[in-house]
């Protein structure tokens, strides 16, 4: 008898399936914000679950922040579907050749894509940085703190950019990205 079911898949091949179509979302959406890191997602997701949250800030003057985008990236549920991924064939419907963030969650690509245009408009944004906070395992001490900060390549924060909240937007709107499993939630604040 002939078996038509698609084969079983290795669990590692699955998490790294996962894990990189996560990453590749990652960088379309931080792409849409105005900011390239694709490096840090490759570093900080792909091999190794460095990234906790990727803060995205548009600054309207020195050191004052107009809106921020944050993606906050869920390890607990990444850990427990990589469990639970025995045999399961992932994304076997996904084009990896064209736009993936439209492809899982086409609302909120759209979304973000909206957001940036209406804050860069309305704020008059000057400048787009990005900022990092680490998986709590790699901030357990300053040591380990140090040494993946060193691994990626990045200073320690001197932030102290004012957030001013604006009456229109005085809220936090936070969603799930559709499509990838609960693992990305962003999080969309004025």
């Amino acid at each position: 008898m002939i078996d038509l079911l698609p084969p079983k898949m290795d669990v590692k091949v699955n998490v790294k399936i996962r894990l990189n179509i996560l990453a590749g979302v990652l960088d379309e959406l931080t792409k849409a914000c105005g900011i390239s890191i694709e490096s840090d997602l490759r570093k900080g997701i792909v091999d190794r679950d460095v990234i906790q949250q990727i803060i995205v800030s548009f600054y309207d003057a020195p050191k004052h922040v107009c809106g921020q985008i944050i993606f906050d990236i869920d390890w607990k549920r990444f850990e427990f579907l990589a469990r639970t991924d025995e045999g399961k064939v992932l994304y076997s419907n996904i084009d990896t050749s064209k736009n993936l963030s439209s492809q899982l969650d086409k609302t909120l690509y759209d979304a973000v894509k909206v957001y940036v245009n209406r804050t860069k408009r309305k704020y008059k944004v000057k400048k787009v940085e990005c900022s990092f906070v680490y998986n709590e395992k790699y901030r357990k001490t300053d040591a380990i703190h140090d040494a993946a900060r060193k691994y990626m390549g990045h200073r320690e924060s001197l932030c102290d950019d004012e957030i001013v909240q604006d009456t229109e937007f005085s809220n936090e709107i936070t969603a799930a990205f559709q499509g990838l499993d609960g693992l990305l939630n962003v999080k969309f604040r004025l």
